[in-house]
């Protein structure tokens, strides 16, 4: 008797708030085969949920309710569930669903959902604005899939193992609040434990790193300037972002948000070209048009080091 065995791997459609992408499957101990993955951009989303963030204005302890519509674009089944959230370096808000759901919120959406084509289903809730001096929050609901797409890789086999992929859609839905009247004072409670120069493309780029030790999230602005150590000449100030917003316009390109107890980066293109020499990087943190926070970083240009501001 011939047994037949597919193995599969788990790839997640995931679509947050600015960013979609394709989670790489997870590796195999042990397993050496090469696994070849089409491109995931032809594989439809199983549902579709609009909007992808609530944005919200109010004042602490207000209760605020939400609804999300999601339409199915296949026969799925659904998870719904409120999470905790995560940054990464870039700025980019991820689900934590092994970590303790933040209190204020609750989905009042059942937790599981049969779901047939176009049909159509509200994700309700509130979210309760926290008591605490944080001039913004963010709370998140996942929701994925049970019922994933399986795809054969590399095609059936007579007997052994053959691949397989199952593609998973996940939304990690946000409603942000902006706390009206908040107190703020997080902003410098910050901490900037380095500042450094980079190249992207030959140019030179300002790059800090910021770290919140406190349990409240908070926005800012950074404005970076570079002083000549040998002449005491500063150069024109110009404003950082978090890698993640690098693509948006207006404003809001430029407002960094930092989670509680997280660690991010902001960088830009140095406007300006720089000779060999020894500088300051002076990073001004700005929360309502009020510096809160200045710290120093010294760096230096050596030889060659940006060719493409020489062109």
């Amino acid at each position: 008797m011939r047994i037949h065995h597919v193995l599969f791997f788990t790839v997640a459609l995931s679509l947050t708030p600015g960013l979609s992408f394709a989670q790489p499957p997870q590796a195999v101990p042990g397993d050496t085969t090469e696994v070849r993955v089409g491109d995931a951009g032809q594989f439809r989303p199983a549902f579709q949920i609009e909007p992808l963030v609530h944005r919200f204005e109010a004042r602490r302890g207000k209760l605020i309710p939400f609804e999300f519509e999601l339409v199915a674009k296949t026969e799925t089944t659904v998870d719904i569930k409120a999470v905790a959230m995560i940054q990464q370096e870039t700025g980019i808000i991820l689900p934590a669903e092994n970590s303790p759901v933040p209190p204020g919120l609750t989905v009042s959406s059942e937790g599981r959902v049969d779901l047939g084509e176009e049909e159509m289903t509200l994700i309700k809730g509130t979210v309760r604005v926290p008591l605490d001096d944080s001039p913004f929050h963010t709370f998140g609901v996942l929701v994925k899939n049970v019922n994933g797409e399986s795809v054969d890789v590399n095609g059936a086999q007579p007997e052994g193992t053959s691949l397989g992929v199952k593609f998973v859609t996940q939304y990690l839905l946000r409603c942000d609040v902006d706390v009206l009247g908040a107190r703020g004072g997080v902003v410098e409670r910050l901490v900037l434990p380095h500042g450094e120069l980079g190249e992207a493309n030959g140019f030179a780029l300002a790059r800090v790193f910021i770290e919140n030790p406190t349990p409240d999230s908070t926005t800012f602005n950074a404005r970076c300037r570079l002083r000549n150590v040998a002449t005491g000449a500063e150069y024109p100030t110009f404003e950082l972002g978090m890698p993640c917003r690098a693509n948006l316009s207006g404003p809001e390109r430029l407002e960094g948000r930092i989670l509680g107890d997280s660690r991010i980066r902001v960088e830009a293109p140095i406007p300006h070209p720089l000779f060999v020499g020894d500088y300051e990087l002076i990073v001004d943190l700005v929360e309502r048009n009020k510096v809160q926070l200045t710290q120093r970083f010294p760096v230096s240009v050596v030889g060659d080091d940006f060719p493409a501001q020489n062109r």
